[in-house]
């Protein structure tokens, strides 16, 4: 067994490593962990498990992910993911269907085959990278349906945005890298600031989204528009470098800048952002270029070969700064002390520490509900007290502590340390908690 802190290789069945005395429970992927703690992930590592058999419900249980119910705690997340393997099948799938498509349409001759494949054939590929996205979200907080929600919406979102951004006067195709690229960024920003993406994992996932969208939609218009069954093999078979690529990059590197705050105009032109921007821009910039190299069949010259290369490449540099990351936020829960058990009928004390109470504090023995509803609550804040729902969240005084559930409130609850509570789920209080923002602290004890 490797450790997933230091990389050390320690004797199977110990409950911490030997070496560093991190935890050792992260299922059967202890070792894709403790190689990406010491930065020796390869891509093969993220794929070892595409053709690895599972338990018929494996992928019906997978569709459930990322709702209130089923989000796993930043402690469990590690333990119960999985390395990618549904996106496989659905692309199998895929394949299947339009093979059907084109026996019917181009073989039997019959035009339900033809404009069946010419218009959902587009989607296959990219919506196949899009569930690896998803599937490789490690911290499962992203429901498919909402996912679905930004390819349909941000995909056409960013197909808009470039007759705003001069799209229609540029000099050459070469050229909409700067309206394109930039539209597909405003498109998935307005996810991420909607969604308050936290993960890198999150960013790239709703980027992929917005960029499958974008992808497919095109193809379809120049599909259609010349009715070629040459370009959809072309434009699919493309797909793994292009549109979906650059905007899953886009949209890490931007949860990567903006890290816990709330996502605003200065994380644009963070340092931490602009250089996967630029690259993104200019692999998309070469691609349309006049530049010609090698013909090779079917990815036309060996520049788009290169630009695919590239894409994965930069995209794989993200998902290993992602795994760290989620790495750093498991061991930092499971490092949070557990509350001591408290003497049977004492009371617990809610404290304000900052915010409209402060100086206040509230003894309960079993439960109190804070937030801005008096219908609802124990503990009332002014209405319209930033940040604070009106059904915010609930304290429960139980043997062994204090426990905390957030009502899914619109701006959360936190720890003090800017860490998000997972919404309709009871987490021992272990110190300070804040409500939608530092303005209105509590303490319990």
């Amino acid at each position: 067994m490797r450790c997933a802190r230091c990389g050390r290789d320690f004797a199977a069945g110990l409950g911490s490593c030997p070496h560093c005395g991190s935890a050792a429970h992260y299922g059967g992927n202890t070792e894709f962990y403790g190689k990406a703690a010491s930065s020796r992930l390869t891509v093969g590592d993220l794929f070892s498990g595409m053709f690895q058999k599972h338990p018929r419900g494996a992928g019906a249980r997978m569709f459930m992910a990322g709702t209130p119910l089923s989000t796993p705690t930043p402690d469990r997340m590690l333990f119960e993911w999985q390395k990618p393997w549904l996106f496989v099948r659905v692309l199998a799938v895929g394949l299947i269907f339009a093979a059907m498509c084109y026996f019917e349409g181009f073989v039997q001759g019959y035009g339900a085959g033809v404009y069946t494949l010419l218009s959902l054939g587009c989607l296959i590929i990219p919506v196949s990278i899009l569930i690896f996205y998803w599937e490789v979200n490690i911290p499962r907080d992203i429901p498919l349906y909402t996912v679905l929600v930004i390819f349909l919406l941000g995909g056409m979102l960013s197909l808009i945005f470039p007759d705003f951004l001069g799209h229609g006067d540029l000099p050459s195709a070469s050229f909409a890298a700067f309206t394109e690229e930039p539209a597909k960024l405003l498109a998935l920003a307005v996810f991420v600031y909607y969604l308050d993406a936290k993960y890198i994992f999150g960013g790239m996932l709703i980027g992929a989204a917005v960029g499958a969208g974008f992808a497919g939609m095109e193809t379809i218009s120049y599909v259609m528009m010349n009715g070629s069954f040459d370009i959809l093999v072309m434009r699919s078979v493309l797909a793994i470098g292009g549109h979906v690529s650059w905007a899953a990059i886009e949209g890490g590197a931007l949860v990567m800048a903006k890290g816990g705050e709330k996502l605003s105009p200065r994380h644009f032109v963070d340092m931490r952002f602009l250089p996967y921007l630029a690259a993104t821009m200019g692999m998309h910039f070469i691609w349309n270029s006049g530049i010609v190299l090698m013909e090779i069949p079917v990815f036309i010259t060996l520049k788009h070969l290169l630009m695919c290369i590239a894409a994965v490449y930069v995209s794989f540099l993200l998902l290993k700064k992602a795994v760290a990351q989620v790495l750093l936020a498991a061991d930092g829960a499971r490092s949070v002390p557990r509350p001591e058990r408290r003497q049977t009928g004492a009371p617990a004390l809610l404290s304000a520490s900052s915010g409209p109470l402060a100086g206040r504090s509230f003894p309960f023995r079993q439960s109190v509900t804070i937030g801005c509803d008096p219908g609802q609550c124990n503990v009332v804040l002014p209405s319209g007290t930033p940040g604070v729902s009106r059904r915010h969240c609930t304290l429960e005084l139980r043997p062994e502590g204090v426990y905390l559930m957030d009502h899914n409130s619109s701006y959360g609850t936190f720890w003090q340390s800017g860490q998000r509570i997972a919404p309709n789920q009871w987490v021992a209080v272990t110190g300070p908690f804040c409500l939608g923002s530092q303005g209105v602290t509590f303490t319990c004890r």
